[in-house]
């Protein structure tokens, strides 16, 4: 399988969350959650060191960078509370083989840390092509 040409030459992917509320900026914490999930699923089989990341972090326009930008939006009531979830890659070194789509949107309820795991698991396998059926990591080259 050869490597789509926004991955070529990537030496690390960073996670970059945005969780939104109904009143704005969800708390911290919730932000942290997904973030914390999105890194370890993302680092099973990657052939890169992943870390997570924070907005204005200038890590996002880095060569050989690939940033995951995962956008939650929190709704419902105290024990009803829905997380919609969209990811899509990013790289500033992309350019004419930018990524204009991500995986799916995903949504799950919150709290419930094996349907995160699971949402957040495929929407990983649409983007990061070492998650697309190979059985074994392996350098992402040129």
């Amino acid at each position: 399988m050869s490597v789509p040409l926004a991955f070529q030459g990537v030496e690390r992917v960073q996670v970059l969350c945005l969780v939104q509320g109904e009143n704005g900026v969800a708390p911290a914490a919730e932000r942290d959650i997904l973030c914390d999930t999105i890194v370890e699923e993302a680092t099973r089989a990657s052939p890169v060191p992943v870390a997570a990341i924070m907005l204005g972090d200038p890590q996002v326009l880095a060569p050989a960078s690939l940033t995951i930008l995962a956008h939650g939006s929190i709704t419902g009531a105290r024990d009803q509370r829905l997380l919609a979830l969209a990811m899509r890659p990013y790289s500033v070194t992309a350019g004419q083989s930018d990524i204009l789509f991500g995986a799916p949107p995903q949504v799950v309820r919150l709290g419930d840390k094996a349907a995160l795991q699971a949402a957040v698991g495929e929407a990983l396998n649409h983007i990061l092509p070492w998650r697309q059926g190979q059985a074994a990591a392996r350098p992402v080259a040129n």
